[in-house]
């Protein structure tokens, strides 16, 4: 009886999780320099300190971080100074669940430059609200 019932529960909190996970709101950043594009998948986390980044487009990092219990989005671009990485852009947005229909169409296109390098970043995210 304990067995059954314990599987029972097991399912009913393994599809309240299922049904938890595909309404929840992501972000989908697109980010290109130098004629190559590179699409950044950022998923909410709760570590303030977990981020996505990607450095494919080098000299640039490009990294992003959805803290969806503050309904944050931040976005940070920095460009490659040898032995560290410089940050050179930083943005933070408002996104929940309840607004996340306005920023479908897109947070802004961003045009980040470089002096040091003499070059130019091109990002811009947009968010998914799966219902």
């Amino acid at each position: 009886m304990k067995t059954i019932l314990f599987y029972v529960l097991f399912s009913a909190a393994s599809l309240t999780m299922s049904v938890a996970w595909s309404g929840e709101v992501h972000v989908r950043c697109n980010v290109e320099y130098g004629g190559k594009t590179v699409h950044v998948e950022v998923r909410p986390t709760d570590d303030v300190y977990a981020m996505t980044t990607t450095d494919v487009l080098s000299p640039f990092r490009f990294s992003a971080q959805y803290l969806a219990e503050r309904g944050k989005l931040k976005t940070y671009v920095y460009h490659d100074a040898k032995n560290r990485y410089v940050l050179i852009h930083a943005a933070e947005y408002t996104l929940t669940q309840a607004h996340c229909s306005q920023h479908q169409s897109g947070f802004g296109l961003h045009k980040v430059y470089s002096a040091r390098m003499e070059k130019e970043l091109f990002m811009q995210c947009f968010a998914h609200c799966d219902q």
